[in-house]
């Protein structure tokens, strides 16, 4: 403590300029030593040493600087930062969201059926992977059931859905204890797709609830959030809402691992995709793709997304609704600008009183439909590469077709908290 006054006595030590601080060091030691510029200077061992020490100094007061920037919203430039706060402020961010499309397999000509396939037909297994030859990017086939058995002919052709990424899966042991949470972690460049995910507890499928309070006494059932760091947090219940994972219990999640908007496929080439996975024959031996079909995108492997953007992040956290309804023009804007799809979002409703026989009865009564209007301008600078620019860029790529228009329908309701009143419509 004594070392300690002293010192204090010498050196300003709440002096944070750096020359400054440099400066009184250098006078004390000549003034103690009263040898300035003789044994004391900058390539003396000692003065070497100083040297170094006062770098070290400059990048720790530098780090701290930034540090402390990074804790206001708005001078902060650190998208993990920035997610964070609005995560403690009550917003979720939104994150990447997955190209979807549907590939068409045509059976090639002059293959004999009975030689090449024993059995006559196929069999695809459920997230069977393949990969884009153009981008290197993985893609996941979608059957709808387990397995999906395609009987062959000749000039035979079916359709898959397809999505970019491949799915991964983790597992963790549930302790007991109330209010458990569990954090699912990924590499940095990779993105657990916003909705495409898949909690068990036991082998039970989980249902997703938004909150806490939104789930029943016991129920099998979990929410999530946008991780911390960057993945996907998972929160589990009290007794009285949600379940509590008894100690040894089994956690499973699994999840789609995506690139976001790198899986646009923007030019749809034939036989563009490789299989990882194998398909079968009757038998149960792998069949070579590559000889037996051609492959064809059949609707445009698009609709993806990066997450929102640090910007509407920023713009969006003083106005974050805590309601969980979309029945409102402003409600509506802020969930498909999550989206980060669109250049200009704007949406308005009409509200008419119409007469309409509710009890059947052949009585009219007056009822309210809220027609919402949704105005989406697509961002075209999402098809730009090192080939494609505004000026040749497709005519197409400015207007939103009927594949689009539904799937931001589906993305709507998938949210589950759409007035039961309102009907959309986009324009």
């Amino acid at each position: 403590m004594a070392n300690s006054t002293k010192l204090s006595r010498v050196f300003n030590l709440i002096e944070l300029n750096y020359k400054n601080l440099t400066n009184q060091i250098n006078n004390w030691l000549s003034s103690k030593y009263d040898k300035s510029g003789i044994l004391f200077n900058s390539s003396s061992p000692y003065g070497q040493i100083l040297e170094v020490n006062k770098e070290l100094f400059l990048h720790n007061i530098l780090y701290l600087k930034n540090f402390v920037k990074q804790l206001d919203i708005d001078q902060s430039n650190s998208k993990r930062m920035i997610s964070n706060i609005a995560r403690m402020s009550g917003h979720n961010p939104s994150r990447s969201i997955s190209a979807k499309g549907t590939l068409k397999l045509k059976l090639k000509q002059g293959i004999d059926i009975s030689k090449k396939v024993a059995g006559g037909q196929i069999t695809i297994y459920n997230d069977t992977v393949i990969r884009n030859k153009t981008n290197s990017l993985f893609y996941t086939l979608k059957v709808g059931t387990d397995k999906n058995i395609y009987p062959l002919a000749p000039g035979c052709q079916f359709f898959v859905p397809v999505l970019q990424g491949k799915y991964e899966r983790q597992s963790f042991t549930g302790d007991g204890t109330i209010s458990q949470s569990f954090q699912v972690t990924v590499d940095n460049n990779a993105f657990i797709d916003n909705f495409d995910y898949q909690i068990f507890l036991n082998g039970n499928n989980l249902r997703i609830k938004e909150h806490l309070y939104d789930m029943l006494e016991n129920e099998l059932a979990c929410y999530t959030r946008t991780g911390f760091n960057g993945g996907l947090d998972m929160y589990f219940g009290n007794g009285k809402n949600g379940i509590i994972p008894s100690i040894g219990s089994l956690i499973e999640i699994k999840y789609l691992l995506t690139n976001g908007l790198q899986g646009n496929i923007l030019n749809n080439k034939v036989n563009d995709f490789v299989f990882v996975d194998d398909i079968y024959d009757d038998d149960g031996n792998p069949v070579e793709v590559s000889q037996l079909f051609d492959i064809f995108i059949e609707t445009d492997v698009i609709f993806a997304s990066d997450g929102e953007s640090i910007e509407y992040t920023k713009s969006v956290i003083p106005y974050v609704s805590r309601n969980f309804v979309l029945a409102t023009p402003a409600q509506f804007i802020y969930h498909l600008s999550k989206l980060n799809m669109f250049s200009k979002v704007n949406a308005f409703n009409n509200l008419d009183m119409i007469r309409f026989d509710i009890n059947n009865d052949g009585s009219l009564d007056y009822i309210n439909i809220n027609e919402m209007y949704l105005y989406l301008i697509p961002r075209i600078t999402d098809y730009f590469s090192n080939d494609v620019n505004y000026f040749n860029v497709s005519y197409e790529s400015f207007y939103l077709d009927q594949t689009e228009k539904d799937r931001i329908i589906t993305y709507l309701k998938m949210q589950g908290i759409v007035s039961i009143t309102a009907i959309i419509k986009i324009i």
